[in-house]
């Protein structure tokens, strides 16, 4: 198939469920591993544990790890593979949490950084391990994708509770986040929703049923709400570049009925949308309007960060000691830079940032490729999954100017689907011949 058309139709298979099994026959993989895999993923999204207390003595995020990585490790050598198989994007990710411990000595707080790295970063690393040796099946990925939609409404609805109850975070005007630890910060709950909603989108153009539909659609508007209700401006501009990267694709694979209804959509809701959500969001061309100094604390914090990094180019603060590393160059006010790239700078010095951004570049362009792929192969469902971990990519790569948090287990495990997805796409193409 020629490939001058692949960002301006949408895949023609027979139907969605023919085009998904007519892409890869996956490698050995264990099934207990992807098991594994999801729970680690309702673990650290769904926090059952906050729920049900007497689960947390069990470390059930720790548990999956374990379960997964013994399963795998187990059936790859039963059948002869390398535990860690060959790639560019496997190496940067063992190279980066090589480099973590490496600086561990160097840190401004070793026993802090040993903690950190152990206690959530290891996660990060080992979901996209994970992914890359399990999920690699269509029809798996068909089902990690419906895991991360359905994981997206208790987050969205706690954040929409919390606004119309006005339970807000102690000495602020913020709602309270999720009980999950990676979305207890309003903010780190508008970015976790942001990066989950392509996949909601995805499944909701090539779902064909009525009540799968109207579920998707409920929490497409959920999700929506769920990220304004957090008053996050860098969740404002997030969500503002999913959408606007989505709405471009919808027009030239000619289905642009849709981009004008999402347009006619947002018209909609904006009487619904707080005045005070607007005043905040209008401080971002106004820094010194902000009246709760937010937003020139931070604007002064980017400086400091960027000082530091330029003194400690090498081995940085050590991970997770950021806070440390800008009390100790701006006075001691206990805040994360909002800024990824140099929190990375911050604690792993220029070559763990080099390292992060040479690995997001590879997962955008992982999931670039196995979109193309799979417009090529006709896989209606391949595509639309391809193409949210995309946006959410590139979404990401842009929150990430405005967010903490640069080990952040969504990027780990988008990253890793992608190179899933690709791998995935590319064996039948290799294997019938067929030049893109």
């Amino acid at each position: 198939m020629a490939t001058h058309a692949i960002s301006t139709v949408w895949p023609r298979p027979g139907d969605a469920a023919r085009g998904l099994t007519r892409v890869g026959s996956a490698p050995v993989a264990s099934r207990l591993g992807f098991r594994a895999l999801l729970a680690l993923v309702i673990v650290v999204l769904f926090a059952p544990q906050a729920w049900i207390p007497a689960l947390a003595p069990l470390r059930p995020a720790l548990l999956a790890v374990l379960v997964g990585l013994t399963a795998v490790v187990v059936e790859r050598l039963k059948h002869g593979q390398r535990i860690i198989p060959a790639g560019r994007e496997m190496a940067l990710v063992a190279a980066l949490a090589a480099w973590s411990v490496v600086t561990i000595p160097f840190s401004d707080w070793p026993g802090g950084s040993a903690s950190v790295f152990v206690g959530s970063v290891a996660n990060s690393f080992v979901v996209f391990w994970l992914i890359t040796q399990t999920a690699t099946t269509a029809r798996r990925q068909w089902q990690l994708t419906w895991l991360l939609a359905i994981l997206t409404v208790p987050p969205a609805e706690a954040g929409i509770e919390h606004y119309l109850r006005g339970i807000q975070m102690e000495g602020t005007d913020r709602v309270l986040g999720y009980r999950a630890g990676l979305m207890t910060n309003p903010n780190d709950l508008a970015l976790a929703l942001n990066l989950l909603l392509p996949m909601l989108l995805a499944l909701f153009f090539v779902s064909r049923t009525t009540g799968r539909r109207v579920f998707l659609l409920g929490a497409i508007a959920l999700s929506i709400a769920g990220i304004v209700v957090t008053f996050s401006r860098g969740g404002f501009i997030t969500l503002a570049v999913a959408a606007t990267v989505y709405l471009v694709k919808l027009y030239r694979q000619r289905r642009r009925g849709w981009a004008w209804l999402a347009v006619v959509a947002v018209l909609l809701m904006l009487p619904a949308v707080p005045p005070s959500y607007v005043q905040r969001i209008t401080t971002m061309s106004d820094i010194e309007a902000d009246p709760s100094g937010s937003a020139q604390e931070r604007w002064r914090d980017l400086g400091a960060a960027a000082g530091y990094v330029a003194k400690h180019p090498i081995f940085g603060a050590g991970l997770g000691q950021s806070i440390l590393a800008l009390n100790e160059a701006r006075g001691a006010t206990w805040r994360l830079v909002h800024n990824m790239y140099l929190e990375y700078g911050v604690e792993l010095g220029l070559p763990g940032l080099a390292i992060f951004v040479w690995l997001l570049w590879l997962a955008v362009r992982n999931a670039t490729r196995a979109r193309r792929l799979a417009l090529d192969a006709g896989s209606a469902r391949l595509f639309a999954i391809a193409e949210a971990v995309q946006v959410s990519l590139i979404a990401f790569a842009v929150a990430a100017f405005f967010h903490p948090g640069g080990y952040h287990f969504l990027f780990f495990l988008l990253a890793g689907q992608a190179v899933a997805l690709r791998r995935i796409c590319e064996e039948p193409l290799e294997s019938s011949h067929v030049s893109v």
